[in-house]
């Protein structure tokens, strides 16, 4: 086994014992992000999971009208994908939350939320130490 498999094994079973369920925020997530998610998921690069992602909604036929280039996507100020490939990558996002894939990321965001919590009550603890 590899050793990123062997610890996102590990990372699975603490998410599953200790963190509540969570519901991420589609409507927050910008298409980059939702892109570059899914492809850390997939462990593909984003130019895979853009050109799978249009390959799933639109028929061979209508891609070259649908589908701007991937380089010329990416380079462009506020990147928008149609709305029906959006939904593709929120659909493959799902399916890597029923699989335990987005358990290394909730474990993350969990503790990030915790360290800052620790860092404001450490914050606190020392402005006691310092006014008394």
């Amino acid at each position: 086994m590899k050793p990123s498999i062997i610890i996102d094994m590990i990372v699975q079973l603490i998410a599953k014992r200790f963190l509540p369920d969570a519901s991420p925020a589609f409507s927050r997530m910008t298409d980059m992000e939702l892109l570059s998610i899914v492809s850390w998921a997939e462990r593909w690069d984003g130019k895979r999971v853009y050109d799978t992602a249009f390959s799933q909604v639109f028929p061979k036929k209508q891609i070259k009208d649908a589908k701007p280039t991937y380089d010329m996507w990416m380079t462009a100020e506020n990147p928008k994908l149609p709305m029906i490939v959006r939904e593709e990558l929120i659909r493959a996002f799902r399916i890597h939350m029923v699989n335990g894939r987005m358990d290394v990321l909730r474990l993350g965001a969990w503790a990030r939320t915790q360290s800052i919590r620790f860092m404001w009550v450490g914050f606190g603890v020392l402005a006691l130490i310092l006014i008394f």
